[in-house]
C-alpha cells in the first residue's frame, strides 16, 4: 500500500491507501477537484462505531479491528491516559500512571514533556503496544510529540483516528485514514 494525502492541516490529515498498482491512476483521479471533494467529503461523512474498554478504572476507547479492504470502519483515541501509558514505558523514574487520572501539576508537566521530547516517539507509541504502525503511518515524529505534548498540557484532548475500509470491494482506496486533534 501507498499512502496519499488527500487533506493536510495542523489539526487534520486525510490519507487514502492505495495499492502500489492503482496509485499513478489514483493520483491523476485525484487531479479533478470535484472528485478529491467527493473523497473527502465521504471520508468525514462516515459514521463509525467505538468500542469502549476499563483500564485501571479509566475508560478508553479503542479500535474495532477490520482494517483489511472490506473490514469494518474503526475509530481509536489517543488520549492522557495513553501518553502516560507511552511515557511510563520509556521512562521508570516515577509511577507515570499515577498520573492519568489526576490534575498534572506545571512540574509533572515539565517532567513528561521533557520525557517527550527527548524520545523517539513513534518507535514508542508502537513499542507500547498502543497503536499498530498502520494507525501511526503518515504523521511525522515532530507532529505525535506536539500532540502529545498538547495533550499533556491540556491544549487538546486527544487524537483520534478514524479508519473507514472500502466496503464497495473495488481496489482501491482501500480504506481512508482521518487524524485529527480534538
Amino acid at each position: 500500500m501507498v499512502y496519499i494525502t488527500l487533506y493536510s492541516d495542523d489539526n487534520q490529515q486525510i490519507i487514502a491507501e492505495v495499492p502500489k498498482i492503482h496509485e499513478q491512476e489514483y493520483l491523476k483521479k485525484l487531479e479533478n477537484s470535484d472528485f478529491r471533494s467527493n473523497e473527502i467529503r465521504s471520508s468525514v461523512s462516515y459514521n463509525v462505531p467505538i468500542s469502549i474498554s476499563s483500564n485501571d478504572g479509566l475508560i478508553t476507547p479503542f479500535a474495532n479491528k477490520g482494517d483489511e479492504p472490506g473490514g469494518q470502519p474503526y475509530t481509536k483515541y489517543f488520549t492522557k491516559y495513553d501518553v502516560f501509558k507511552v511515557i511510563d514505558s520509556i521512562d521508570n523514574s516515577r509511577n507515570w500512571m499515577s498520573y492519568a487520572s489526576n490534575p498534572l501539576t506545571d512540574a509533572v508537566v515539565g517532567a513528561a514533556v521533557k520525557v517527550i521530547t527527548k524520545s523517539n516517539w513513534l518507535g514508542a507509541l508502537t513499542a507500547a503496544s498502543i497503536w499498530a504502525a498502520a494507525d501511526i503511518v503518515n504523521r511525522s515524529n515532530a507532529w505525535w510529540k506536539d500532540s502529545a505534548i498538547m495533550i499533556v498540557r491540556g491544549q487538546i484532548k486527544g487524537v483520534k483516528v478514524t479508519v473507514k475500509p472500502n466496503p464497495s470491494g473495488s481496489n482501491y482506496p482501500a480504506a481512508i485514514r482521518t487524524y485529527t486533534r480534538y
